[in-house]
């Protein structure tokens, strides 16, 4: 028993010597700064400056609160954001970008040094042509630089008119030298009169408002007569006050009717009558004569014309 317990004691005695040998390894100070003897420092808290040379992967956010410097570039797949946690580009910047040397290069390969200038890659020159204005980087519209070839026909609404001094209820008219505000009274007040019809600012001729007092005499044309519900080769005719004007055969009523050519006459077309004289025959007075008779067969008699007619 007193053998074994000495063997338990002497076997504790030489695993806590182990035990702190290794303790004392592990705390034991670093002889050289890395990478010199000794393994790299980690990457840890403390103030002082670390160099990392192997490469780094940062699978989340990266923040630096002071100076970072990436000796052979860096490479980020994600957007950057300088002083934002959101960034909507590969860059966004919330604040001023400044360029100390080299300018800005385009896609294109140009590079612009200065805002006013083209840089030395062939960058476009920019100057403000008339109507404009140019402050530094500014364009802008000069006073006055508007004229009347820059506004569109038809483009100025009366909301981008000036009130121009106008008191309520005047117009613009023009003195002779200028546009001015002027009272409405200086024009005319029309009125629809007999036979006219005012909407708004239409007249119009009322629906039987000529009447024939208006209509000149001899001036209605037959291009000017409607139909009115006339057949063909009929007449206008009058049929008293009730009825008025209608339309009626050409042969009837009136006066109208067939005519014929009696004993002594004839009747030739278009309805014109002639004296036949002895049935067709000629019969001749002297110039000192006259025709005093004319029998029913046609039969002439002359007689001495005493005024000295023929």
């Amino acid at each position: 028993m007193k053998k074994y317990n000495l063997f338990l004691r002497m076997s504790l005695a030489v695993l806590g010597s182990v035990i702190l040998g290794l303790g004392v390894n592990y705390v034991t100070a670093q002889t050289a700064d890395p990478p010199g003897d000794n393994v790299a420092a980690p990457i840890n808290t403390g103030p002082g400056d670390q160099t990392k040379t192997g490469g780094i992967l940062l699978v989340n956010i990266l923040g630096v609160n002071g100076f970072f410097h990436a000796y052979n570039g860096a490479q980020l797949d994600g957007n950057v954001g300088i002083r934002t946690s959101t960034p909507g580009s590969p860059l966004t910047v919330a604040g001023m970008i400044e360029s100390t040397s080299g300018g800005y290069k385009f896609p294109d390969g140009t590079i612009q040094t200065t805002s006013s200038t083209g840089g030395g890659g062939g960058g476009t020159t920019y100057s403000a042509g008339a109507g404009l204005n140019l402050t530094g980087t500014t364009f802008s519209i000069a006073d006055n630089g508007v004229t009347s070839a820059k506004i569109a026909d038809g483009a100025v609404l009366f909301a981008d008119w000036g009130a121009n001094g106008c008191a309520s209820g005047q117009i613009p008219k023009y003195n002779g030298s200028a546009w001015a505000c002027a009272a409405d009274s200086g024009g005319s007040t029309y009125t629809a009169s007999d036979g006219l019809t005012l909407t708004g600012s239409d007249f119009s001729i009322s629906t039987g408002g000529v009447s024939t007092a208006k209509i000149a005499d001899g001036t209605v044309l037959f291009a000017d007569w409607g139909a009115n519900g006339c057949a063909s080769g009929q007449i206008p005719k009058y049929s008293g006050a009730a009825t008025g004007w209608t339309c009626a055969a050409d042969n009837s009523g009136g006066g109208g009717g067939s005519y014929s050519a009696g004993t002594g006459l004839s009747l030739s077309p278009g309805n014109a009558f002639s004296l036949n004289i002895n049935g067709g025959s000629s019969q001749t007075c002297l110039p000192t004569q006259k025709v005093s008779a004319i029998s029913q067969t046609g039969i002439v008699t002359c007689t001495d014309d005493i005024s000295g007619g023929g």
